[in-house]
């Protein structure tokens, strides 16, 4: 992971929208996912898998991992469904998330 400036973000996000158009431009994660990232100290990060709904909506399964020897494992019964897109509140670039 590296740390990108905005306009490096808002070109990269432009330029998948325009190949993209139709697709969702944003999810938006509340403090729980925040919260429980924040304390359990075993966490080594997060696993996001483009998902469908029963309806067949876009939406983003989140999937907290820890740390083991063959490669960081899914936390059990700890996965997040994010089924409820950001959109009609996200603009066109970045800045007006």
């Amino acid at each position: 992971m590296s740390q990108i400036t905005k306009t490096e973000a808002e070109e990269m996000i432009n330029n998948y929208r325009s190949e993209n158009p139709d697709a969702i431009k944003s999810f938006w994660l509340d403090d729980k996912i925040i919260d429980f990232i924040k304390n359990t100290a075993s966490l080594s990060g997060i696993r996001v898998y483009p998902a469908l709904n029963e309806e067949e909506n876009e939406n983003i399964i989140l999937a907290p991992t820890c740390g083991i020897e063959s490669g960081p494992g899914h936390v059990d019964q700890a996965y997040f469904n994010y089924s409820n897109p950001n959109p009609p509140y996200s603009g066109n670039s970045i800045g007006s998330l």
